[in-house]
């Protein structure tokens, strides 16, 4: 916990940190909540702080949230959905297929990709609109070829 208190610290005096006050104040709380909550972690929508409103705001680091919610699992079952976005698109590459079929599996693993790695960034949800639909797309993905 030292060592991660100071890694904050001297990324928060430069620049980068000094602008946002609020997402420092989260990312502090959310390493107490992991620490506090480990291994298991402590339920949905428990890893937060109050930042000044009156309300507890959730971790904007869906990775980190998933760390405090659900423990080691729930981090393990995040980062599975990274790697199922990035076998499909490693396979593409790997065999060269430069085929219509080829480039859709890049396109639609490579969006479920994107949408996991913008997760450090953002807010774990449950929506359909977000989750649903590219676990579908990754799906497709994941489909073989017609011919194969």
């Amino acid at each position: 916990a030292r060592v991660l208190e100071g890694a904050l610290d001297r990324t928060f005096e430069t620049r980068i940190g000094a602008g946002d006050p609020a997402r420092i104040k989260l990312l502090r709380a959310s390493l107490g909540q992991i620490e506090a909550c480990w291994p298991l972690g402590c339920g949905f929508g428990a890893t937060g702080a109050d930042i000044g409103t009156g309300t507890q705001m959730v971790v904007h680091n869906a990775y980190l949230a998933a760390l405090g919610d659900f423990g080691v699992l729930g981090l393990v079952g995040m980062l599975g959905f990274l790697v199922a976005a990035a076998l499909p698109v490693w396979r593409v590459l790997r065999r060269g297929d430069r085929s219509a079929q080829g480039l859709f599996v890049v396109a639609a693993a490579g969006s479920a990709l994107a949408y996991g790695t913008s997760l450090m960034l953002n807010t774990f949800t449950t929506e359909m609109s977000e989750w649903g639909y590219l676990i579908l797309m990754l799906a497709f993905a994941w489909a073989p070829a017609g011919g194969d």
